[in-house]
Parts: structure tokens; sequence; C-alpha cells
């Protein structure tokens, strides 16, 4: 079920309707049965694995004790850890074991192996990971019943595609579950709007020209560059607009759900990107991977192997495949470098008077990452690493370079989506300003914008597209 159908519009506001109709008591039930109504629609199979995992990994959370072993951890760590293998990368280790045996034809697949994804499966195992981990830490409550601990793992608006969030910053919000005020619930429903807008008007918009780029039999360099992109816009619309609706749908009950992203092609370096890209998934590798790794305490060059370690496991969360690895491993490479970067010895060296040299230095840098970042998008999108290896030499071979100019108004189309990322980053620094300035705008203007979005989503919302994210 996706956020644009009607489906989703009809079983939202029958929650809504409930969740304030009914006393409060009652309100958590009315999110626990909105919420697995709504990931029942994917599947019995995907259905039944969820509620058998909510339960078993409850009755284990029970028997987690800093003084009595670490065993429920273990096992819990191992059944999900466990599932998510199986169901994600059992049929690729199988590929890649035959590949290692020369292709042995008498190797035969396995029918056991699982041949579909569980939907959200990579979401919700790392939530429930990471609250065995901070439970033994005591880094976070414990859930007072099998019916907190429900709307903790399943709510519907992060349940599919996060944001991925922690029981310490969440759990406190279940216990004392209030609904939303007057402003927040306007707030939270004009969050969901931006987000229907950027997934079903743009991001949506944008898939169709991506498609028929990246399914192109060869690539010249401007074809190349433009296609990854149109798809770095592609798909950073299409996950933030869920991580907006999410927060927005949230909102509108009293939740308020983490931040997932923060503008991240305005980067300046690989890092900062990392603490703008999928916040919450870039947070669960480092607290519960990298740091326990050493993270950059025990050397220069142990910190580059931890880095390149961790961002190659990241890439095979995404997905199966060795072009999401590759992915992964390239943005591990960019941490690595900038651990070496002499950054102020390079912006001193810079052409321009000494007081311009720290915007000249920035602006240099949010352009030379996005570039890097576009690269990085190759492998992610790609069928496979021929087209990878195709796209990549088209681009440092300059092949067709003289093709900039009939890309033209292509090069456009990227300026102006870059144009909104930053006119949406401006809104965000100035967010008390931004609504100061909304607040003077008279009611009829509010409302024809109001209904200028709206009107733009209903016009669009057709293709019914499935969030990108849902694939992982």
């Amino acid at each position: 079920m996706l956020f644009q159908t009607p489906e989703f519009g009809l079983l939202f506001a029958a929650t809504l309707i409930a969740f304030y109709l009914l006393a409060r008591s009652h309100r958590l039930q009315v999110l626990a049965l909105a919420s697995l109504t709504f990931y029942a629609a994917s599947g019995l199979l995907d259905f039944m694995l969820l509620v058998g995992t909510i339960l078993l990994t409850y009755a284990l959370s029970k028997r987690v004790n800093p003084h009595r072993g670490k065993w429920p951890i273990y096992v819990a760590v191992v059944l999900l850890i466990g599932s998510l293998a199986y169901f994600k990368y059992g049929d690729f280790a199988y590929q890649n074991l035959r590949v290692a045996l020369g292709g042995a034809t008498w190797l035969d697949r396995p029918g056991f192996l699982a041949t579909i994804l569980p939907l959200g499966i990579s979401f919700y195992t790392f939530q429930i990971v990471s609250y065995f981990i901070d439970l033994y830490r005591d880094r976070t409550e414990r859930a007072e019943s099998l019916l907190q601990f429900t709307v903790f793992v399943t709510l519907f608006a992060q349940l599919i595609a996060g944001p991925i969030m922690k029981g310490r910053d969440f759990l406190p919000q279940i216990s004392a579950l209030r609904g939303a005020t007057g402003p927040e619930f306007r707030a939270g429903a004009l969050l969901v709007l931006v987000g229907l807008f950027k997934k079903v008007v743009l991001a949506d918009s944008i898939a169709q020209r991506v498609d028929a780029r990246f399914a192109a039999a060869s690539f010249t360099q401007p074809e190349a560059w433009i296609a990854s992109a149109l798809f770095a816009f592609q798909i950073y619309f299409d996950f933030s607009g869920y991580v907006d609706i999410a927060l927005g749908l949230g909102k509108m009950v009293g939740f308020k759900l983490t931040e997932n992203f923060m503008t991240p092609y305005l980067a300046r370096n690989a890092s900062e990107f990392w603490g703008r890209w999928h916040i919450t998934l870039s947070n669960w590798f480092r607290e519960y991977l990298y740091i326990p790794l050493g993270g950059n305490r025990l050397g220069r060059w142990r910190e580059v192997f931890n880095l390149m370690l961790v961002m190659g496991i990241a890439g095979l969360w995404h997905g199966a495949g060795w072009t999401f690895v590759l992915w992964g491993l390239i943005h591990g490479f960019y941490l690595a470098v900038q651990r070496f970067l002499p950054s102020q010895q390079l912006q001193a060296l810079l052409p321009v008077p000494n007081k311009y040299k720290s915007y000249a230095y920035q602006a240099i840098g949010i352009a030379v990452m996005f570039n890097l970042i576009v690269l990085a998008w190759i492998p992610f999108r790609a069928e496979d690493l021929p087209t990878t290896m195709d796209m990549f030499g088209a681009i440092v071979s300059f092949e067709g370079a003289g093709g900039w100019v009939s890309e033209a108004p292509w090069l456009g189309v990227v300026g102006f989506l870059f144009g909104l990322h930053v006119l949406e980053r401006l809104v965000k620094e100035n967010r008390s300003k931004s609504l100061e300035f909304w607040s003077y705008v008279p009611p009829v203007g509010r409302g024809v914008a109001y209904a200028g979005l709206l009107l733009s989503v209903l016009a669009f919302a057709e293709s019914n597209q499935s969030f990108i994210y849902f694939r992982f």
C-alpha cells in the first residue's frame, strides 16, 4: 500500500477519526491495528514474518538484563540478522558460489532459498537490533508492553523505509502519547503534502528520463553524467519525499520522528554528506559498527580499514549486488581520502583575497562533492557492473564531450533541480523567519498555494510508482 494511493488515504483518515474520537487509553491500539493493517497489504507471508518477529523479539527483550549475561541479545541479533541474510542475500550467495566454482551447472539452486524480499525487513531489523543493544547498554527504556513494542516496530509512518528510530528517542513518546496540537497537526499535513509533491511530481517525472538514459546501449560523457545527475535528484526527492510524509503522518498523531535528510547535495565533503543523507542509517552504522570496530582510535590506517569495511557493508545493506558494494566502497574511499586532505593548506592556496577564501573553499567543496556523488550514483542505479564500467569509461575518457551543447536543456533541468535544493536549504535554515513570512500571507493566498500543491499531486498521481527504498 503506497502513501499516494486512495487506499492509504482512506486507511489514514479512518485511523485519525478513531484516534481522536476514542478515549486516550485506546490510541495505541488504534495505531497498532492501523499499522498492522497497512503492512498486511504487502502480503500474508510478509505479515506473518513481521508478527512472528515482533512476538519472538519481545519475549527475548523481557529477558535482557546486564547482570545475567548477554544470551538474549546474542539470540535476538543472530535470529534478526540471520532472517535478513536468508531473505535478502541467500540467492546472491548462491549465484556467487556458482561463479566461484567456475559456473558449476551441477550446483542446482536450493529450493528453500527465498525469492521475494519481505517489505521493510532491512529497516525493522536494524531498528530492533539497535533496541536490544541499547537495552543491554542501559541506554533506552524497556517497552512496557507488547502493545508498545508493536507500535515501536510497526508504526506505519516509518515501518517500510525509515527513519530508523532508536528506542531511547521513540519509546518515551509512545509512553506519553498525547496526540497533536492544532499547529502540529497543520504542520504535519503540510509536510505530507510537500512529501507527496516531491515524490509524485518531481521524482516520478524524473524517473521516466532516468530509466530511458540508463537503458541506452552506449554512452557519451554528457549522457552518462546527466543520467546520473538526474538519478541523484530522483532518489533524493523520492526518499526525502517519503521521509517528509512519514514525519508529517507522525506529527499528525503527536510523534516527532527523527529527521533523515538535510539537503545532502550541499555538503562540502564526504563526512558532511553522510551527516545529511539517510541520517538515521548513517548514525546506526557509526554507533553499532564503526565505533565498536575501533573507529578512529587505533591509528590512521585502521581508521581507513574501518571506513572501507563499514561503507562496503552499508552498500550491501542497500541491495544484494556487487554494484551496491561498489557504491559503498566508493563512498568509503571518499571518506578515507578526506582524512588525508590538508584542508587549511588547500584553502590558503586559493588565488582570492583572504576574506573570501573560506567562502570560495566552501563553494568549490560543494561543487566537487556534488560531482563525486553523481559519479558514485552510477553503480547504485546501473543494472550491472558492465554498464557501470561503460558509464565510468565514458565520463573519464571524455567520449562525445562535444555533445554538451546538445544536452544544454537537460543541464538546465539539473540546474533547476539544484536550485530547488538550495531553496529547501534556505527555508530549513530560516525556519522561524519562513513561518513568520508565511503567517503574513493572506489566508486566501495560503489556500491557493495548498490547493496548487494538492492539484499538482493529483494530476501526476496516476503512475503510482513505488518508493525506491521500498526495495531495500
